[in-house]
């Protein structure tokens, strides 16, 4: 659920809550459960190049003797991680827009927070190119790039909340990358 709201022609401001609650698992539910202590050497493979084929069959009769599955079929509650943003976007002139957005989740017993600055520069009426910093996660060195294209309704967009995993995957732990197309009226 989320509601925005335009203070004035230049400033708007909006608020939304997603994945609230939890989900309730009643309808055809399996539940395995399996209890103890157990050991397994794993699976060897002496000689591995001069076989025709690997048989794993063995490795999963030994998994299952050591598991010894009981099956139920009780109910259960999944908690959702809530999130929460607040956001402002100012549209100072037709060329430039500066936003700001603040995020909470909260999942268990764990909280977290964010905060992003973003800006927009459309060049021309139908093409935006932007960049943005995070800071979430305990890291303050994600930097975004967006690239917005709107034809008659469609808008078309290419982002990313990381963009030095672009040219250095191997120097960033994660990385999204979004693309899509919506419609305005």
């Amino acid at each position: 659920a989320g509601l925005a709201v335009h203070l004035t022609d230049k400033l708007t401001l909006a608020v939304s809550a997603i994945d609230i609650g939890s989900v309730k698992w009643d309808r055809d539910v399996e539940n395995y459960l399996s209890s103890g202590t157990f050991t397994f050497d794993g699976l060897e493979f002496d000689n591995i190049f001069n076989r025709d084929s690997l048989n794993f069959q063995d490795a999963v009769d030994t998994l299952e003797q050591l598991f010894e599955f009981s099956e139920r079929t009780e109910a259960y509650t999944t908690p959702l991680p809530t999130r929460v943003f607040a956001g402002a976007t100012y549209q100072l002139n037709e060329k430039w827009q500066f936003g700001a957005v603040f995020q909470a989740e909260s999942f268990r017993s764990l909280s977290f927070s964010g905060v992003a600055l973003s800006a927009r520069w459309n060049p021309i009426p139908w093409l935006g190119v932007g960049a943005s910093w995070a800071s979430r996660y305990n890291r303050s060195d994600q930097i975004g790039i967006q690239l917005l294209a709107s034809l008659g309704p469609v808008r078309i967009y290419l982002t990313t909340d990381n963009a030095g995993a672009l040219w250095s995957p191997g120097l960033r732990s994660a990385s999204n990358a979004r693309f899509g197309a919506n419609l305005r009226f």
